[in-house]
């Protein structure tokens, strides 16, 4: 029987550590945004939905996923707002060194805005599974009621972006020689959630993904006769991320294994690529017609959201663009781009340097990856 409130596999000691942080980060947000500016802190990811990761390290369970706070504001201007997240970004960096765990904080959202957002992933898990820790107990009451069978295939293509940027972080953590513990983990932890995406793909495309990662592996047993999946891994891959997740064993692979795992997590998340950019552009591609004609990940399409899109694709790449995606959101640009340096066969170099909208006259390889990362951390 399940005893964790934050957890599936921890216990009392667990959560008496979990709810110590959440009473001092409450105490801490409110210094910095009294109850005139915020109307609800409310916990989410997996440690608000009760499936939070424990680890074991000698003998004692201990966190091991990140704490995702939502921060809902009382009708603040958006000058307020960029002030406001400032602070807590540096709240967030102080409270990640005195937990021991990674703290992020959402940007500030007024509570009025709530019922108009658009559908995304992560605010579709929120609704889906979370803790009020301070505020109005209602307060995620006014996100709209989504069908996960009409999730937008944009979101499952920005997962698969987030999870391709940390299988080429991870590559490049190995490649830097470092083979701590720590780096071990890393490689092994993004390696597990590229293989998580891939799968999270497969559900999202048949209209059964769900927020909790109990239910999606419930889900995904009912494929065991999938030749496909079977045949390349991914079905049993797929189980174990999530038990990964969990759960995840005390001490991280060895370098050997953890590149053997980055290559198949990658493998993975290439075959998953596809299927997407195929349904969002209404026909079958290729890693090579995508770079040239990026699917269009905007979630929106209306006029003041294609201009958007023109201004920003015009301050990041200037009067370069790629058969009509200065008017699509520039995670289209990233998103096509990331095969290439995955590795994916028909994967072209020269498309790849288009899209990022540099020079394709032989750039060095640290300043193709530099300005990926730049237009990742900005775009994400």
């Amino acid at each position: 029987m399940k005893t964790s409130k934050y957890t599936v596999s921890g216990g009392e000691k667990i959560d008496a550590t979990i709810e110590a942080h959440m009473k001092t980060l409450v105490s801490e947000t409110l210094n910095v945004a009294g109850a005139d500016t915020l109307s609800a802190i409310v916990l989410g990811g997996g440690y608000g939905r009760g499936e939070g990761g424990v680890k074991i390290r000698d003998g004692e369970q201990c966190l091991f996923n990140d704490y995702d706070v939502f921060l809902i504001s009382n009708g603040i201007n958006g000058g307020m707002k960029k002030a406001f997240n400032a602070r807590f970004r540096d709240l967030a960096t102080r409270l990640s060194a005195q937990f021991g765990i990674e703290v992020d904080f959402s940007p500030l959202k007024n509570s009025s805005e709530l019922r108009s957002l658009e559908y995304e992933m992560v605010w579709f898990e929120a609704k889906q599974g979370h803790i009020v820790l301070w505020g109005d107990p209602c307060v995620f009451d006014a996100i709209p009621e989504w069908n996960v069978k009409d999730m937008p295939l944009p979101e499952a293509a920005r997962l698969l972006m987030n999870r391709g940027m940390g299988i080429l972080l991870s590559k490049r953590r190995l490649a830097s020689g470092d083979t701590s513990e720590e780096a071990m983990e890393f490689v092994e932890r993004n390696a597990w959630k590229a293989t998580m995406a891939a799968g999270d793909s497969f559900l999202i495309l048949r209209g059964i993904y769900d927020s909790s990662y109990v239910k999606r592996k419930e889900n995904f047993k009912a494929f065991s006769s999938d030749e496909e999946l079977t045949r390349c891994g991914l079905f049993e891959y797929y189980l174990k991320s999530i038990e990964y997740k969990l759960s995840p064993p005390e001490h991280p692979l060895g370098r050997t294994e953890a590149e053997a795992l980055l290559v198949k997590s990658s493998d993975f998340l290439l075959k998953a690529y596809l299927p997407i950019a195929s349904r969002i552009s209404g026909h079958e591609t290729s890693f090579r017609e995508m770079a040239e004609t990026p699917p269009d990940l905007s979630l929106s399409h209306g006029f003041k959201s294609i201009l958007k899109n023109v201004v920003l694709n015009t301050m990041k790449f200037g009067a370069s663009y790629r058969n009509g995606s200065i008017f699509k959101h520039p995670r289209s640009r990233i998103f096509a781009a990331i095969p290439h340096f995955l590795g994916a066969k028909g994967a072209d170099e020269r498309q790849a340097c288009l899209l990022l909208g540099i020079e394709p006259a032989n750039p060095h390889p640290d300043t193709k990856f530099e300005r990926l990362k730049k237009l990742w951390e900005r775009f994400s």
